[in-house]
């Protein structure tokens, strides 16, 4: 072999061998994320989460939690157990909208989020991931959502001005409530995207519109009415605290008729069980007799003593009280039995 190959292949090998090296160099070097802020995606651009573990698909995991906590934490107090009565082709159903709304629009946001960077410390074997979401992309959404709710609340307020029955009139306002008060969530939420930290303030008080379906359900008188006392004053106290005038027979524009059936008391092992239904049915208070909606709500109580059961009975019934009684009387307002 001449001196010039020999000299050449030397050369090939050094330089090969140094940009292994550098490149080697370079993969252990610590990113800048791993103790701070990433050089590449910047505040003002970017919302960011980092984590670590003993694999790479766990960083990636707990980069994604960290990222979620941004937003789970600050929005975590507009999480409401809601109704929401809605009509379509004559059809009304009422949807729950609870802490899986704030949920589900957190997954929506999460959707977005892409993996920044990875790496592997050398020393201990232990995976970093960097994740990205970026602002502007993640706000278009958000504003979109907010306009979709604003519409909601325009519409069932124009509704509701248009309407005769009270019913009906109290389900459109509750309806512009709930949907400004779930954009009150969004709101938070593009809040946090936006840099500014001002988002897309509202044009509707929702103070105001709680007050004004408050005031609407207050206006409607309902009669309970059932051959067992108790049920009675439970069905009562029931539309009472759910808002509703709830008055003696005779005055008021609709009777709440309650039955409770019970199966008899069975047992299993150590434990007694007491099963039973409230059916319901929402009644003008008119000649007519015209029914608006009926319902049936099971209970199972157990005990180990037999003797507790009613009173544990009354006070599964007694639960229905803050909110199913409203859900449900709404919910007959956009869907007439007849």
């Amino acid at each position: 072999m001449n001196a010039f190959l020999m000299t050449t292949i030397c050369a090939v090998a050094l330089i090969a061998g140094g940009c292994a090296s550098k490149e080697k160099r370079e993969e252990s070097k610590q990113p800048d994320w791993v103790a701070g802020e990433s050089a590449q995606y910047p505040k003002a651009l970017y919302l960011t989460g980092q984590g670590s573990g003993e694999t790479q698909e766990l960083a990636k995991q707990y980069a994604r939690s960290d990222l979620a906590k941004i937003f789970e934490v600050q929005i975590s107090d507009t999480s409401r157990d809601v109704q929401i009565v809605e009509i379509e082709n004559d059809v009304a159903t009422s949807q729950s909208q609870a802490e899986r709304y704030i949920s589900t629009h957190v997954d929506q946001i999460l959707s977005g989020v892409e993996v920044g960077d990875t790496w592997q410390d050398p020393q201990t074997g232990r995976h970093h991931a960097l994740v990205t979401l970026n602002r502007d992309k993640a706000a278009r959404a958000l504003r979109e959502d907010i306009r979709h709710l604003d519409e909601v609340s325009v519409n069932s307020i124009q509704k509701a001005r248009q309407e005769t029955d009270r019913l009906r009139l109290a389900a459109h306002a509750y309806n512009a409530y709930v949907a400004q008060l779930e954009r009150a969530g969004i709101q938070k939420k593009l809040r946090i995207v936006d840099p500014a930290g001002i988002g897309d303030p509202p044009e509707l008080e929702l103070a105001k519109l709680k007050a004004d379906y408050e005031q609407v359900l207050g206006r409607i008188h309902i009669t309970a009415q059932s051959s067992e006392k108790y049920v009675e004053d439970l069905v009562a106290a029931g539309l009472s605290q759910s808002g509703f005038s709830a008055d003696a027979e005779g005055s008021s524009g609709y009777v709440l008729k309650a039955t409770l059936e019970k199966v008899p008391v069975f047992q299993r092992g150590n434990f007694y069980f007491l099963q039973a239904a409230m059916n319901l049915q929402l009644q003008e208070n008119n000649p007519a007799a015209t029914v608006r909606g009926s319902d049936r709500w099971e209970v199972k109580v157990s005990a180990t003593e037999k003797s507790l059961l009613e009173k544990r009975l009354n006070d599964e019934l007694n639960q229905f009280n803050k909110r199913r009684y409203r859900d449900m009387i709404l919910k007959f307002a956009l869907a007439d039995t007849k």
